[in-house]
């Protein structure tokens, strides 16, 4: 995933706004620049409104962290950490915990018909008793707090962003009125004034944030911004439900306030134009002649392809190749019996299904429209980014649906209450009965679950997945020549209409391709993953929401 950067070098030093010792801008902002809380140029609920801003959908991918990696970099000069330590951190000790929880948990009596335990002499009015597992309650707390400890090591660095770069727009605001020096007293009480306002946009306890207007509301200072379905949707709702209805910005994830910290940085540091990729930051003038030179001389080597990708797609392969690898040992070893030789069999399938339509796509009929580099980039994005957003956007949609259907449910059951009876004596013959008596509900219930769950929340993720992801394929170009002698400056684009729409549509099909095989593998491991929850829910007794989509289970 490729974003800004002022810098065309990958050594992590800090982005300096200006060389003043101050830290202060090199020149005054404008005076009639809009002024909303915190002191930001733009609302907190303007995400999406810009139809042309593609990192807006970073900072809901993946809860943002791709848009707070990029923001820590681009103001402190900080390198994300690497990859061990965040499979560390959040995937292996929240796994051991769990296998630790299953390991020791220990059988105990409860009532058949009840959900307390304690006491395994207590029995039901009939005397049934029913055995589940419980973990020892030190292991369970420990495992809570080493939670807690996550949601709150992630909030002090975000709220650490956030409040250094409120110090410079009050820095950039007291230059803009003439003054030459700040007082870095007057900066803390600003901060300490709107420390509230902080806390709100990253909390892990509150999911609203104040009512965010701009201070000076006159439309002079709007820019006028080309609109499209998504913004003037995202608008429509905004201001009716949260403005009008909650007069609060609902918050999940820091998602809007992360995409309005970015918006900020990038009007700061003048930080407009992707020049890097993501996590490597490695320039695109690093490694994008090479591809360059080889659609020039129409190179059909695919050896000579495979040399001139980028660092990030390296490691992009050798994770997919030690992911596999791995996989390939647990299915051998038959420690557990769910996942099997067979099952990895499956998933190997898949993969190779998908690199055959890749070869055919990409390779076979456009292998000069776009490069290796990106088409590894863009399966990348829709395996492991646009698959858990869909999930997540499928649950809330259903829950909308389902409460349409729930409506219209309540109406016929109101006029019929021998079936209302019925729903309560033997609830599944009823709903047989209900769909047999009135098959416009029925067929109206398989519409929202088809079309509107499915088709749309799915088809609209995948353009997303590829709107997100900037290659320097599918942005204007220059020869190579002209590039590396600094003439090409008003050089025209090089690519023919027709080559990059080809482009364009080699990197749709590789975002839907790495969803495909994602969600493929999703039903391979979906029964395995689901019992190990099923266990960890009844062993920990806790009312956490268990958000894990079980559709595909059913499509299997």
């Amino acid at each position: 995933v490729a974003y800004n950067n002022m810098a065309e070098t990958s050594v992590a030093v800090p982005v300096s706004i200006s060389s003043e010792p101050d830290g202060g801008l090199s020149s005054p902002a404008p005076a009639n620049r809009r002024e909303f809380r915190g002191g930001f140029s733009s609302s907190i609920c303007d995400i999406f409104r810009d139809p042309s801003r593609r990192t807006d959908c970073c900072s809901i991918a993946c809860c943002g962290v791709l848009s707070s990696d990029r923001n820590r970099y681009l103001l402190f000069g900080e390198l994300p950490p690497p990859l061990w330590r965040r499979l560390l951190m959040y995937l292996i000790i929240p796994a051991l915990f769990i296998a630790s929880l299953n390991y020791f948990a220990v059988e105990v009596k409860i009532p058949a018909n009840g959900s307390s335990y304690g006491n395994n002499d207590q029995q039901g009015d009939n005397g049934d008793t029913t055995t589940i597992k419980v973990a020892p309650l030190p292991l369970r707390l420990a495992f809570y707090a080493y939670l807690i400890f996550l949601g709150i090591r992630g909030r002090i660095e975000k709220r650490k962003t956030r409040t250094e770069i409120m110090k410079k727009l009050y820095r950039e605001r007291a230059e803009a009125r003439g003054e030459a020096v700040v007082d870095p007293n007057q900066v803390t009480r600003y901060i300490h004034q709107h420390r509230l306002d902080v806390i709100r946009a990253h909390s892990s306890y509150s999911c609203c944030y104040a009512h965010d207007l701009p201070l000076d509301d006159n439309n002079e200072f709007e820019d006028a911004v080309e609109e499209d379905s998504c913004s003037r949707f995202w608008d429509c709702l905004s201001k009716t439900f949260w403005n009008a209805c909650c007069g609060m910005w609902c918050q999940c994830c820091s998602a809007c306030a992360i995409a309005q910290e970015e918006r900020e940085i990038e009007r700061l540091t003048g930080n407009f134009e992707p020049k890097m990729d993501y996590i490597t930051f490695e320039p695109f003038s690093e490694y994008f002649p090479a591809i360059q030179h080889l659609n020039e001389t129409q190179t059909r080597s695919f050896v000579q392809h495979a040399k001139a990708i980028s660092k990030l797609s390296v490691k992009l392969l050798k994770n997919l190749a030690a992911v596999l690898a791995i996989l390939v040992l647990f299915a051998l070893s038959d420690i557990d019996k769910n996942f099997t030789f067979a099952n990895m069999i499956v998933l190997l399938l898949t993969l190779c299904q998908a690199f055959f339509l890749e070869y055919l796509i990409w390779w076979r009929w456009n292998r000069f429209d776009i490069s290796f580099d990106s088409v590894i980039k863009f399966f990348a994005c829709g395996f492991l980014l646009t698959t858990p957003m869909a999930m997540i956007f499928e649950l809330i949609v259903s829950i909308v649906t389902g409460l349409i259907s729930m409506v219209a449910m309540i109406f016929i059951l109101v006029e019929d209450s021998e079936l209302l009876d019925k729903l309560q004596t033997d609830p599944k013959h009823a709903m047989k009965d209900l769909a047999v008596g009135y098959p416009a509900l029925f067929i109206f219930s398989l519409f929202l679950n088809a079309f509107v769950i499915a088709a749309l929340c799915e088809e609209m993720i995948k353009y997303f997945g590829y709107w997100m992801v900037v290659t320097p394929d599918l942005l204007p170009q220059k020869r190579s020549n002209d590039a590396n002698n600094g003439n090409g400056e008003n050089t025209p684009n090089t690519k023919s209409v027709r080559s990059t729409g080809s482009g364009i549509t080699v990197a749709m099909c590789s975002v839907a391709l790495g969803f495909a095989c994602c969600e493929v593998s999703w039903c391979i491991f979906a029964p395995y993953f689901c019992l190990q929850v099923f266990m960890l829910t009844n062993t920990t007794e806790s009312l956490v929401c268990v958000w894990i989509h079980s559709e595909p289970i059913t499509w299997c």
